[in-house]
């Protein structure tokens, strides 16, 4: 069986278990300098919502929404959430808008940027990441090769109807996150990620 196949029916058990293990990653959650909130419009109500509720607890107080043009739209993906966010009660002081990036890399690259030219980025020992929760791994894992000293968290976001434990058993979804898993190898040996450091990411389960 390939595994770049979408068909549920298609994957075996012990291929559904190591999704599960190795990809589908939570972390410890705790009070964290920055919220990295990655841009997406298909996902961007749950994505704030979930930033939203991360400001709520106090787990959070900047956050910088990153996310370019994409398609027609005249505002790009960071623009948008940030509105969001803001109609939410988020100060717009609290918030950066990264609004470049078209890629994860790219979220996390122009990001420190953006800090850096602020004169804020040394001062950030931890993040919170938010992002939909089939590319859970690839956002630590991006974080990993571009900000390899933070702490690292994970806030995932799941915008299906369906529930997280039961991807397999949706088509859209299970094509979803066979196409992360099919992303990670090549990612990795192409340079655009790297393998999470235990001192500065833990997951839940280790």
């Amino acid at each position: 069986m390939s595994v770049r196949s979408r068909d549920n029916k298609k994957l075996s058990p012990a291929l559904i278990r190591a999704i599960n293990r190795y990809l589908l990653v939570e972390t410890e959650l705790q009070p964290a300098d920055l919220c990295l909130l990655f841009g997406g419009l298909r996902s961007a109500e749950a994505r704030v919502q979930e930033t939203i509720k991360l400001w709520n607890r106090n787990y959070i107080d900047q956050i910088i929404v990153s996310g370019g043009r994409k398609g027609r739209s005249e505002d790009t993906e960071a623009e948008q959430m940030a509105a969001m966010l803001r109609e939410f009660g988020v100060p717009a002081a609290q918030i950066i808008i990264e609004n470049r990036s078209q890629n994860t890399g790219e979220n996390v690259a122009f990001s420190m940027e953006k800090l850096n030219r602020l004169g804020l980025l040394e001062g950030i020992r931890s993040v919170i990441a938010v992002g939909r929760f089939s590319a859970s791994r690839r956002y630590l894992m991006t974080l990993e090769r571009y900000w390899p000293d933070v702490i690292k968290m994970l806030a995932p976001v799941n915008y299906h109807s369906v529930d997280v434990a039961d991807w397999v058993n949706d088509r859209l979804l299970c094509g979803e996150v066979v196409a992360e898993w099919c992303k990670l190898r090549p990612y990795l040996n192409a340079g655009f990620l790297k393998e999470l450091n235990p001192e500065t990411c833990k997951l839940l389960g280790d």
